[in-house]
């Protein structure tokens, strides 16, 4: 498991080694989520996707779900149920 704060650091970590899940917040410092979420899904369409937000609303939800996110998550949320999400998709991805 590795962590980054940027958009640019996670497409780092992607090239160096693969990865089956990966979450992405809407806001990040350096580039929007969604487009980083556009980006990682055509280099990697297979990899899991899960994004969280602090601002949900229905018009992104789809927005994001259409762009290929498994998962759309409104912050705050139980670290028990983000790690239950991950280990059903590392399942899923069995």
């Amino acid at each position: 498991m590795s962590a980054t704060d940027t958009g640019n650091g996670m497409l780092k970590l992607l090239e160096s080694q693969p990865y089956e899940v990966v979450i992405i917040d809407i806001k990040l410092e350096d580039v929007n989520g969604l487009d980083l979420l556009m980006t990682i899904q055509k280099m990697y369409p297979k990899m899991k996707k899960i994004i969280l937000t602090s601002y949900p609303s229905s018009e992104e939800k789809i927005k994001v779900l259409e762009r290929g996110a498994d998962h759309y998550l409104s912050k705050p949320i139980k670290i028990e149920q983000l790690i239950e999400i991950v280990k059903q998709e590392l399942c899923a991805g069995s």
